[in-house]
Formats: structure tokens, sequence, C-alpha cells
């Protein structure tokens, strides 16, 4: 399950009340995921709104409170939440896009890539079994490639299909031409012209096709959670039960 919340700036737009629904829709199906591990959820009623209404009434209520009614087994403790800000950076390509800095855009979109892989592979690590600090030197000493390995390996070519892993290769290919600028001078021999550094950049981003790249954060969030689903079906489940409990809470 995505175990994610969006972080705005101070300058955000968001009111008060999207603020407070975006909180709930991100923590209520943490709070199922913890219920269900620990076998409080009776599966013959995932269909029952009230029913799943009065459970996660029950997980959030004061211990105190919650000991003294006998329901003390369904707190729920230790909900962890990763925070994403990747969207600012869609924002913006877009606009160094509109604005012919394509540079800018390129290590933005790619800046967001590594953030979504980066989250999607704690939460794979996270299920089977690590500890979070040994996710997070996982996490900091691979490399983008081996991190899109990772990916491959679990998934299967519909699920992950190689049209799609190589738009991302391309990207971070260019990223890190430009990020760990190799400053090869513009050469002009008897075999022609060398383009150097700068000349294969431009070349490079010339093949890019924005319209894609900018759906390219989406359509890999929607990729990983098809593959989290294959590998665990508790995620469908605790997705039905979030439809269930958001459509008949509107």
């Amino acid at each position: 399950m995505d175990n994610k919340k969006e972080c705005r700036d101070k300058n955000s737009s968001k009111t008060k009340e999207e603020i407070y629904h975006s909180v709930v829709q991100t923590t209520i199906p943490l709070i199922l995921e913890k219920l269900l591990a620990k076998g409080l959820i009776d599966i013959n009623r995932i269909d029952d709104h009230k029913y799943l209404n009065k459970i996660i009434r029950q997980s959030i209520e004061a211990p105190e409170l919650a000991v003294e009614k006998g329901n003390q087994e369904y707190i729920v403790e230790g909900i962890e939440l990763t925070v994403t800000f990747h969207q600012d950076f869609i924002e913006i390509a877009e606009y160094a896009i509109e604005n012919g800095k394509l540079c800018v855009a390129v290590i933005l979109l790619a800046t967001t890539i590594e953030h979504i892989l980066n989250i999607y592979l704690r939460i794979i690590l996270s299920n089977r079994g690590l500890p979070s600090e040994e996710i997070t030197r996982t996490i900091r000493r691979s490399n983008f490639h081996s991190k899109i390995e990772e990916f491959i390996s679990i998934s299967d070519k519909s699920s992950f299909p190689e049209n799609v892993q190589e738009q991302v290769k391309q990207l971070i290919r260019i990223r890190n031409a430009i990020v760990h600028y190799k400053a090869v001078p513009l050469e002009i021999g008897n075999n022609g012209e060398n383009k150097g550094s700068e000349g294969y950049i431009e070349e490079e981003i010339e093949k890019l096709n924005f319209d894609k790249l900018l759906k390219l954060p989406n359509q890999l969030e929607n990729i990983f959670q098809t593959i989290l689903h294959k590998m665990n079906p508790k995620y469908e489940l605790i997705e039905k039960m979030c439809d269930v409990f958001f459509r008949s809470s509107q």
C-alpha cells in the first residue's frame, strides 16, 4: 500500500479541508493494512461500510479510552508515512519545457523518476521484512540502473513494458551526461567534427519526446502499483476496503 503523503510548500493553495482529506486518504489504507496484518478484520464483512468505519474509529481512539472499552487490541501504532514532493518537479519541468530550458526539464524529470523508484523500492523491501535502516542503506548505495533492474526482475513484460524501461534509461543517460558533465571540448579534426559534451547532450535531447516524458512519472506509479498487487494480494484487498469506505463516506 502507498505509505506516502504529498508535501507542499507553505505557499500551497490547498485549503485546510483539502489537506485534511489528503491526510485521511493517506492514513486510512495504512490503518487497514495494520489491522489486516493483526488479523482483526473479518474478510467476510469488507463490503460493510459501517463495520469498516467502526474498526477504523476503534484504531484511532485514545489508548486510555480503548482500554476502558476493551478495544486496545485495535489500537494501531507505528504508522510510517513517506512524504513526497515530486509533483512540484513535474510542474516546474513543464514550465522549463515551455520556455526552452530542456536540460533543466531533463534533470527535474529524472529526479522525479528516482523519487518514485525509491518510494516503491522501500515498500518492496519493507514487505520482505527488512528494517527501515537497512532499506535506507540499500537505497543509498544503489545506483539508478540497479534500482530499475530490481523492478524488472520482479515483473513480467506486460507489467513493465520494455518501451517504458527504455524511456527511463534514456532519460537517466542524458541526465547523467548533464549532471556529471565531462567537459569534452569541441574539436574539428581531419575525420570530421567532434561535437564534444555539449553537442552530445544536445543531440540526445533532440531524440526525447517530452510529451511522453511528462506522463512517465504517473505511468511508472501505475506500473509499480500493479507489480505490488501481483506480489501481494493484500493490496488489492485493502484497495477494495478503501473504495467501500470512501465511497460510502461521500
